[in-house]
């Protein structure tokens, strides 16, 4: 069985009115493949029934050697 990530943990925080969400994966590429990571995190407010506002914000890192 393959297995997409090295490590995960995704952390939720909930109210009525507020939803905070926090995430990193570490991935396990096929031979050949590229390393990498992202680390980041959602924040949701809902205004009553009618209105969502909501963002996202990710840090991706690819860990590619001799690339800045």
């Amino acid at each position: 069985m393959r297995k997409a990530f090295k490590n995960s943990a995704i952390a939720r925080i909930a109210s009525k009115e507020l939803l905070a969400e926090a995430f990193y994966l570490e991935n396990q590429p096929r031979s050949g493949g590229i390393e990498g990571d992202v680390a980041g995190g959602n924040l949701e407010y809902n205004f009553g029934d009618k209105l969502t506002l909501g963002g996202t914000y990710m840090l991706v890192d690819a860990n590619i050697t001799d690339v800045d």
